[in-house]
């Protein structure tokens, strides 16, 4: 009887064999002409095909910067203890540990508990360069926008400047990303902070130029709440260029070298 058993078994197990072979062969020979298009990932001509959809992104790409200063866990409460502008207990997104003397070297491995705080200022700036770039991209390539390319232009320009000067300001060193990079077929190489702030100094004009020159109204959705003309989005656009320039320096010497009367 046991005999007869281990023998029905080892069948068992050989027709199990069998099945799951000949299962993968058919469906190997299945796939092998079937192609299943992705439909959660489509492709980014077809996502940014219609001139609303490309305009809601531009326009929610100020909100992604955004999120980067005023998140919990982004930078603004770690630099805040850094200045002396305010004290905390530990626990609280850094800020103890950034506060302390004599300052200690800021850990960036990726087990470090408060990584957030070193990577929502990088993560959220680019996401937001992202969405106004392909914006940029799509009117290059002939879409016209609801409200007017320039408005959607300027705008792009504004979040690209503004974006690449918090990189700037954070960080020691960053990518330069706009719609004349080739992101499938380049590899962007990183520049020390003066060139990101040069370039986002760049945009910033970019976009005060069209402002200045054109007359549009943008929806209170782009800066939530915020009914702003051109002549609005142009005295915002020379407040942060200001701001960029006095706050870039980070020596006496780079100090000594900024141009105040400008500012």
């Amino acid at each position: 009887a046991r005999h007869h058993e281990a023998k029905e078994s080892a069948n068992m197990r050989w027709f199990r064999f069998v099945a799951l072979s000949g299962a993968l062969a058919l469906a190997a020979a299945g796939c092998a002409d079937l192609t299943v298009p992705n439909e959660n990932s489509p492709e980014r001509d077809r996502a940014l095909a219609e001139p609303g959809d490309v305009e809601s992104l531009i326009g929610g790409s100020f909100r992604t910067w955004w999120i980067a200063q005023k998140n919990y866990y982004g930078p603004g409460l770690a630099l805040s203890v850094m200045a002396w502008e305010h004290s905390s207990s530990h626990g609280n997104a850094r800020m103890w540990l950034s506060s302390r003397m004599p300052r200690e070297p800021i850990p960036v491995h990726p087990s470090e508990p408060d990584k957030e705080v070193i990577e929502t200022g990088w993560y959220n700036p680019y996401r937001a360069v992202v969405a106004a770039t392909d914006g940029i991209r799509a009117m290059d390539a002939g879409l016209e926008m609801p409200g007017g390319n320039d408005r959607a232009r300027a705008w792009a320009r504004f979040v690209q400047g503004l974006s690449h000067g918090t990189i700037a300001l954070l960080y020691d060193r960053g990518f330069i990303m706009d719609e004349t990079v080739d992101v499938d077929n380049e590899s962007p190489e990183l520049v020390p902070y003066s060139e990101v702030m040069e370039a986002a100094l760049g945009y910033l004009d970019d976009a005060l130029s069209i402002a200045e020159s054109s007359t549009f109204q943008i929806p209170s959705a782009w800066i939530n709440g915020l009914e702003l003309d051109n002549e609005d989005l142009a005295r915002i656009i020379h407040s942060y260029k200001a701001r960029f320039m006095a706050q870039v320096a980070r020596t006496p010497a780079e100090r000594a070298a900024v141009d105040w009367q400008k500012v």
